[in-house]
């Protein structure tokens, strides 16, 4: 599952939460990022134990702000609620794969 972020409060109390997250920051009209989308949804049924989270940039710039995200889309992988490793561009599953592996 996929938990798509509404409010700043929310993405806080995620990443606090949950030990392993997977951060994909999108815009509507970002082609590359709804057609990575499939490829998350995949992964996130495979990693039950990482959570994922969608920011839209344009809704909540101020938490692309604060992770210096300039390009669409970009993924962060957060362990303890500290980015531990980040992903620009769209990208395959077996590369986010082998991140997701080191992530565990």
């Amino acid at each position: 599952m996929i938990i798509e972020i509404k409010s700043v409060e929310e993405f806080e109390a995620q990443i606090v939460k949950n030990k392993k997250c997977v951060v994909k920051f999108w815009a509507q009209w970002c082609v590359p990022c709804r057609k990575l989308d499939e490829v998350i949804e995949t992964l996130a049924r495979t990693y039950s134990d990482i959570v994922f989270l969608k920011v839209n940039v344009e809704l909540l710039p101020s938490i692309s702000s604060k992770y210096f995200i300039s390009n669409l889309p970009t993924m962060l992988f957060m362990k303890d609620g500290s980015v531990f490793k980040q992903m620009v561009g769209s990208t395959d599953k077996n590369k986010i794969s082998g991140v997701l592996k080191d992530l565990a």
